[in-house]
């Protein structure tokens, strides 16, 4: 019961570390400079997430799930979990007529949040 506790506040720092970087980049997109290739986005949004994961650790310096085993887990479970979430995110916007944005597709996102746990895996106690 601890662990899901510990998951659930990893997932939710996470997922507020990428609906911010989202809402972030179609804040600064222009519509005539578009960024359409695939190995660069994924690059990026690895910057972006590692970037997400140094600047989690000024609030949240200690590990939320104490375990290293499971923390171990968690470096695969939690982006898998958070790039659904964003996926669903993106597919709720397009029924509304919005269009999705990078960061809401699965592949993005896992690259993203998979970044961040990986640097808060490393540099949390």
């Amino acid at each position: 019961m601890e662990f899901l506790f510990q998951l659930i506040v990893e997932l939710l720092v996470q997922l507020f570390a990428e609906i911010v970087v989202d809402a972030g980049s179609n804040l600064l997109k222009r519509p005539d400079h578009r960024i359409e290739n695939p190995i660069y986005l994924s690059v990026g949004f690895l910057a972006w997430g590692l970037l997400a994961g140094a600047v989690s650790l000024w609030p949240f310096p200690r590990a939320f799930i104490i375990s290293p085993d499971l923390r171990l887990l968690n470096l695969l479970i939690t982006p898998l979990i958070v790039g659904g979430l964003m996926l669903a995110i993106g597919n709720a916007k397009e029924k509304r007529g919005y269009s999705r944005s990078k960061l809401e597709r699965f592949g993005y996102a896992i690259t993203f949040a998979f970044a961040m746990a990986l640097v808060r895996l490393t540099f949390t106690k």
